[in-house]
């Protein structure tokens, strides 16, 4: 173990030293400290290998990379996931018109605007990754809880959309060579050969990309932001040119009264739900954020200015399909494949693929890279982690998942569930109970004294709130009588769980906010 002697406030000199370990891969160069004049006592902080690594280590303010562009790009990318539109156009096909999707979508992106601030705003300031964030609540050993409810969603998911990626370049091959049809009508393990070919080549791309660290992704997330928006715009425009220049509004038999203010309200809170794995993840990226302006700036140009323009390309996608034939369109795909000129409807399917890799690469890979980190801190890094995650991905065979109504609606319907309480006891405890104060070093000790200890590593009263919380969630989510309310289930679970949270909270503990700085990286990986 390091055993790490620092002032709980401190000035830095320019010079560092490095500190010798038995791990030399985990060597750290920690700044000189001079004690503050009114602070002459130190305190001793065993800084565990179980518990720390350079990938789990807090980020130095100084040099950190991601701008308001970063961010913005980030929801760039993720909200115009294939995911999304369809879900966009489902409300169509419920019965919502133009003006009513785009106000379910606005109440949507001003909540999650709010939600994604106050989640960002705790990794700039403390620097860590979700999983250490997590022991601030539920212990430096109980962490490892909601780490892999949040990893293991994203593991799935990572396979999920990198097989629907797969059929969108085996439509683009074919459509190249219509030779290569001869290989997609056998079955190797539910997929064709062609399938296992498309699959395994943007499997490899995407582990290529991750291994590079969170840097490549920040650069890949920003050349790919700018072509996803401008190739949605064009297939909006392409639609609407076809359609006449006009569209339709709604359907036939719009939704009216009651029934259409619950589906644009049922719309918004679903759209909060869709994020609910990111509002608990968002400081995996905001860490690495320059400033809190920059937080602020990038979530609102990237979450309700551009849910809008989301919004908009959907309406014109849906409205000017069902003008033209009166069929409503489940994805942008099918604009896509019926584009009459090949080498138009390559671009447009290889922008797709781009698109696809960027919500994986943000959504679906680091959040289970920082998980398996935090699970094996001594075993692996953030490459060695990435690599672990794409072969479960791999393994796990996710065509036949996808094709399971059991594993999408229970297994990972249940997980998803799970998520609302974990956000609410967090965001509890960080916000209400500790008012921000975190001992930054007491997140990676194992010494019983330590403030995120509680009783042998895990804080009994998050899991006391969870249990209750989350059963609740899941009665809501799967209950059919309940259907009514079921949209609502995450706000439901994330209230519940912070109330009971609140109410088991401890509070004669006087909270120090000790700076993590003593023991931060540099902001790259």
């Amino acid at each position: 173990m390091k055993k790490l002697t620092f002032p709980l406030s401190c000035t830095r000199q320019a010079t560092t030293t490095p500190i010798p370990d038995e791990h030399p891969e985990h060597h750290l160069h920690l700044p000189h400290l001079t004690l503050a004049q009114d602070m002459p006592h130190t305190v001793a902080v065993e800084v565990s290998p179980r518990l720390y690594n350079p990938d789990l280590a807090p980020t130095k303010m100084v040099g950190r990379r991601w701008s308001a562009y970063n961010i913005f790009a980030l929801w760039a990318n993720d909200v115009h996931s294939l995911g999304n539109y369809g879900f966009a156009l489902g409300l169509f096909a419920l019965g919502l018109g133009g003006w009513q999707i785009l106000l379910a979508l606005g109440i949507g992106a001003a909540l999650l605007f709010v939600l994604l601030t106050i989640s960002g705003y705790m990794g700039f300031r403390t620097g860590v990754p979700f999983p250490v964030m997590s022991r601030i609540s539920f212990g430096v050993l109980g962490a490892q809880i909601p780490a892999l409810i949040r990893g293991g969603v994203a593991v799935v998911w990572f396979g999920i959309q990198t097989y629907l990626a797969s059929l969108v370049l085996r439509v683009l091959l074919i459509a190249l060579a219509p030779g290569l049809d001869n290989l997609d009508h056998n079955s190797i393990l539910g997929l064709s050969t062609l399938g296992w070919v498309t699959f395994i080549a943007l499997w490899a791309v995407q582990t290529y990309l991750v291994r590079h660290g969170m840097e490549m992704i920040r650069h890949y997330e920003a050349f790919a932001g700018p072509i996803i928006l401008a190739t949605m715009a064009a297939l909006a425009a392409w639609i609407f040119v076809k359609a006449g220049a006009s569209i339709a509004w709604s359907t036939p038999n719009p939704l009216t009264g009651l029934d259409m203010w619950r589906e644009i309200f049922a719309g918004g809170a679903l759209w909060v739900s869709i994020y609910a794995t990111f509002v608990l993840n968002f400081c995996d990226f905001t860490r690495g954020c320059k400033t809190r302006r920059s937080i602020v700036l990038g979530n609102f140009w990237g979450i309700p200015i551009n849910v809008l323009f989301f919004g908009t390309i959907a309406v014109v996608m849906a409205g000017a399909q069902f003008k033209i034939n009166g069929k409503i369109i489940a994805s942008p795909a099918d604009i896509v494949h019926a584009i009459p000129n090949t080498a138009v409807l390559a671009a447009a399917s290889l922008a797709l693929l781009i698109l696809t890799v960027a919500v994986n690469l943000m959504a679906n890979f680091v959040a289970p890279i920082y998980a398996l980190t935090n699970l094996f801190p001594k075993q692996l890094n953030f490459a060695r982690a990435g690599t672990l995650s794409a072969i479960i991905g791999l393994v796990i065979l996710p065509w036949n998942l996808y094709k399971s109504p059991i594993v999408i609606n229970y297994f990972l319907g249940g997980l998803g569930a799970l998520l609302g309480p974990l956000f609410g006891i967090i965001i509890a405890d960080y916000w209400l109970i500790r008012r921000g104060n975190i001992n930054v070093p007491d997140l990676y000790t194992e010494d019983p004294s330590g403030t995120y200890h509680y009783r042998r590593g895990v804080n009994p009263r998050a899991i006391a709130a969870f249990i209750p919380a989350a059963l609740l969630s899941l009665v809501v989510a799967f209950t059919p009588a309940l259907k009514a309310v079921s949209p609502f289930a995450w706000f439901v679970a994330a209230g519940l769980g912070a109330v009971i949270y609140l109410v088991l909270a401890d509070r004669t503990t006087t909270f120090d906010d000790v700076s993590g700085e003593p023991i931060a990286v540099e902001s790259k990986h």
